[in-house]
């Protein structure tokens, strides 16, 4: 698919598809165990993807995959910055390997082209979060190589990410600062995800790291 150059624009939009949850995900059940990289999370002749559900898949073919059914994330079809579907699980118990996560998953459809963009919203206990975000750097960097952006905002959010421009494609860790969940303790949200960013790019609300 052709991609074009976007006008000089801000990265953040591109957060926004992957942390889309953290405001809307009430008390997330934090985990308390990773295990080694064995990722769900591949690279292969399409970029970056999740394996068992490849980006083209259907709204049927992604619940297969995660074995749950999904429900309407908001009023669909959404039109900004493009028009898409987005489905979300009703619950955080689908799990997701590489690191260990039961999750909440957030997915968007295209009606021509399927999946585009899919997501695992969890969270860590707030003492986990360094050892949880070393695990997820190191893992993934044996996994794909050096991570294109590795940045903590002033407001600790924690962004590691892998963009392929030939694919149009990036995979994404999102870990935020501590917050309360409803049970009383102290979780850091997290999120990852692939998806096509090469659609933002042409939306003219992204552009590939390192352009502007």
């Amino acid at each position: 698919m052709k991609r074009t150059k976007p006008v000089k624009k801000m990265l953040a939009a591109l957060s926004v598809l992957l942390l889309l949850l953290f405001c809307t995900a009430c008390g997330p059940q934090a985990q308390t165990e990773t295990d080694d990289i064995v990722s769900d999370f591949v690279f292969g002749d399409d970029g970056y993807a999740y394996a068992p559900a490849p980006f083209g898949s259907t709204r049927e073919e992604v619940e297969a995959a995660i074995g749950r059914e999904m429900d309407e994330q908001g009023s669909n079809p959404h039109t900004e910055p493009f028009e898409y579907m987005s489905y979300i699980t009703p619950n955080q118990d689908v799990q997701l390997s590489g690191p260990n996560l039961k999750s909440r998953v957030d997915a968007q459809f295209t009606e021509d082209d399927g999946l585009f963009a899919i997501t695992f919203n969890s969270a860590v206990l707030a003492e986990q979060r360094e050892d949880f975000i070393e695990t997820c750097r190191s893992g993934f960097t044996a996994l794909f190589g050096e991570p294109t952006r590795d940045e903590t905002s002033e407001t600790n959010l924690t962004t590691l990410s892998w963009e392929d421009e030939e694919s149009g494609t990036v995979f994404q860790v999102s870990v935020m600062g501590e917050s309360t969940a409803n049970s009383g303790e102290k979780i850091c949200r997290v999120a990852l995800g692939a998806f096509e960013k090469w659609r933002y790019v042409e939306a003219g609300v992204g552009e590939w790291t390192g352009e502007g």
